[in-house]
This record gives C-alpha cells, structure tokens and sequence, in this order.
C-alpha cells in the first residue's frame, strides 16, 4: 500500500506482483513471472504498449486494443496496421514508409527515401508480374 492506504500493487499466486496499480486502483501496468513491464495500460484499463523482455515498447495499441505500429527493438516504427491487425505500411529505419501493402499483404507501392513512388508492383500469387516506373523529364 501507499501513503495514502492504497493499493499499489497485486501479487500472483506466487507473492510476485503482476500488476502495479495507479492512485485509482486501476492497473497501470502487467508485469510478467520476473518483475519485466509486459504491458501499459491508459486509464480506462486498455492496453496502450506491449513491450519486449527488455522493456522496450514493440507494439502500440490503439483504443480498441488492436495492434497500431510494431516497433524494432531501437523504439522505431517498423509497421502500420490498419484496423484489422493487417500491414499498411513498412518503414525503413529512419521512419519513412518503404513499402505500401494491400488489404492482402501484397506490396503495392515502393517509395524512396523522399516519400516518392519509385515501383508500382502487380503482384499475383506472391509473384511480381510487373513493375511500373515512372520517369519525369524536368524542362530548362
């Protein structure tokens, strides 16, 4: 308990804590069976972050629970998802999309470094059929 006779936190069946409370006794965080921060939660009890066993944050959650961004283990964005748990978009490691996908998880679009489509791709069963690239002529 705290200060103030809250509870702060609650123990599994083992005496370890597996959730830390906030002043409300709502859970603020899940720890998992070796004291690590699994997950954060907001204040209405939704999960906000998964993190790693090294406690970085690997996904991001949206209101409803479902997956938002996958991060890599620098804290960067890796993937956006859509609202079905679906890729939207890959990104490199400076945070600028690479690749666009389908409500399929097929590539759509290649991007270069400037957000610019550099290929669009037709993919049929897995197999880039076609690759379209544009080429601007800039007039003197």
């Amino acid at each position: 308990m705290d200060g103030e006779g809250k509870i702060r936190y609650e123990l599994d069946g083992e005496g370890k804590i597996r959730y830390e409370l906030d002043g409300e006794g709502k859970i603020r965080y899940e720890l998992d069976g070796e004291g690590k921060i699994r997950y954060e939660q907001d204040g209405e009890g939704k999960i906000r972050y998964e993190l790693d066993r090294e406690g970085k944050i690997r996904y991001e959650l949206d209101g409803e629970g479902k997956i938002r961004y996958e991060l890599d283990g620098k804290g960067k964005i890796r993937y956006e998802l859509d609202g079905e748990g679906k890729i939207r978009y890959e990104l490199d490691g400076k945070g600028k999309i690479r690749y666009e996908l389908d409500g399929e998880g097929k590539i759509r679009y290649e991007l270069d470094g400037k957000g610019k489509i550099r290929y669009v791709l037709q993919v049929l069963d897995g197999t880039i059929v076609a690759t379209h690239v544009w080429v601007w002529k800039i007039k003197k």
